[in-house]
């Protein structure tokens, strides 16, 4: 493998970049990857960032993704243009080919960002030092995933539902354009997340135009079953509509960033279920997510794909979809308005990625073993097939009846390999 010394000033397509070298590494912040959503733009599908020959700073985090909280402690506001992204190069390897590895962050599709100190990737870059590492945002909530069919006006935003996912596809193209540039290799790229960033790994193999962006997905927690239908979309409309005063499209794209935060807030007070009231999962609008189930599998080119489950436990597949959890259990809690028992049992609460039978022994990591993992492990060289925590539930996920499942309850708790509890 060639080497060279990569600088802190770098040429992209839509400029070029100045980061910052601090110890052994050069990170680049706040690098825009797509022409910002903002004005006509907003609830558009991104478009490529435009051919730039200026020169930009970029060592501050863009601007955090309108949601419920600003979680960069007071290193960025929100704002609209958003659709930014750093990178991560570590001077002690210079390799021009480094593989790539793109971090989708999680939140729940309606929260986090880039710039959260949870999500830099100092460490894990530190440790890893032949590994070029890229984190990106993308629109969240009422920005990200919404139904406007029932809206005046709304059939001029056919792709509202899925914009979040279209936002991660364009950073992807992105990365294909430039990130040679930062020492990395475009033919061998990895995207991984955790939580919303998981499911959207999941996902993005089965939407049109992914082919060539990336070569395989490492999926730590959801999976594709975290989608809504577009009935729940408009669950989801109503309530933004009802806080924000707004009738008809004309109205919404006049309200501005602090309306946004504010409409949040409100609609969390209207329905306290932030999951099914303030805030949509990706949506099966049937134009970038047009199938659901066993027929995503069956469409999915195939793709090398890791549903990490702790340190210790990892399920691989040819093909982008997770053994633990039906779709349909999506649907019940769109159509229930209401999250299954096994969601809402106090100290036995589990994410729905958690919540599998002893048989399929995967357990998700939450967001604290994610930031432990980056910070202790290598991803992708786990040991394969070593249980080291699950919870047992008196069902199975996969095939038993969706209100069996809903209702289930928990037999026992693993951790480290022992059981611990036992009903």
């Amino acid at each position: 493998m060639s080497n060279a010394n990569v600088t802190k000033t770098v040429k992209c397509n839509n400029g070029t970049f100045v980061g910052k070298e601090t110890d052994e590494l050069i990170i680049w912040k706040g690098i825009p990857y797509a022409t910002q959503p903002v004005g006509e733009l907003r609830w558009k599908k991104a478009l490529p960032a435009a051919d730039d020959d200026g020169v930009y700073e970029a060592i501050n985090p863009g601007h955090v993704p309108i949601g419920p909280v600003n979680d960069s402690e007071g290193t960025a506001q929100f704002g609209e243009d958003c659709l930014v992204l750093n990178v991560y190069y570590n001077t002690n390897c210079t390799d021009l080919k480094k593989p790539v590895m793109v971090w989708i962050h999680g939140g729940g599709f309606c929260a986090e960002s880039q710039a959260s100190p949870l999500y830099d990737l100092s460490n894990i870059s530190r440790q890893c030092p032949d590994i070029l590492f890229v984190s990106i945002d993308y629109r969240l909530g009422f920005m990200g995933f919404m139904n406007f069919e029932r809206v005046p006006g709304g059939e001029n935003f056919k792709e509202a539902g899925n914009l979040g996912l279209l936002d991660q596809l364009e950073a992807l193209r992105w990365v294909q354009k430039n990130i040679a540039g930062f020492g990395g290799d475009p033919d061998n790229v990895t995207i991984f997340g955790e939580s919303a960033g998981s499911a959207s790994v999941t996902f993005l193999p089965l939407i049109e135009g992914s082919e060539g962006l990336f070569k395989r997905i490492i999926a730590q927690s959801a999976n594709i079953a975290y989608c809504d239908t577009m009935e729940h979309g408009i669950h989801v409309t109503q309530n933004f509509l009802s806080v924000t005063g707004c009738q008809t499209m004309d109205e919404l794209m006049k309200l501005s960033t602090e309306q946004f935060v504010e409409a949040y807030a409100k609609a969390y007070a209207v329905d306290k279920n932030c999951l099914l009231g303030g805030a949509n999962f990706p949506l099966l609008d049937g134009v970038t997510l047009a199938y659901a189930g066993k027929e995503w599998a069956d469409r999915a080119y195939p793709i090398k794909s890791f549903f990490d489950a702790g340190a210790n436990v990892v399920f691989h597949s040819d093909y982008p979809v997770s053994p633990m959890m039906d779709y349909k259990l999506s649907i019940y809690m769109a159509e229930k308005r209401s999250a299954p028992k096994f969601l809402m049992d106090g100290d036995t609460q589990r994410n729905i990625g958690e919540a599998i039978t002893r048989e399929q022994s995967l357990r998700a990591l939450t967001i604290n073993v994610a930031r432990q993992f980056h910070q202790e492990h290598r991803l992708g060289s786990v040991e394969f097939g070593k249980i080291a925590n699950m919870t047992v539930y008196d069902c199975d996920f996969l095939h038993d009846d969706i209100e069996k499942v809903a209702t289930a309850n928990l037999v026992a708790t693993i951790v480290d390999g022992e059981e611990v509890y036992k009903a």
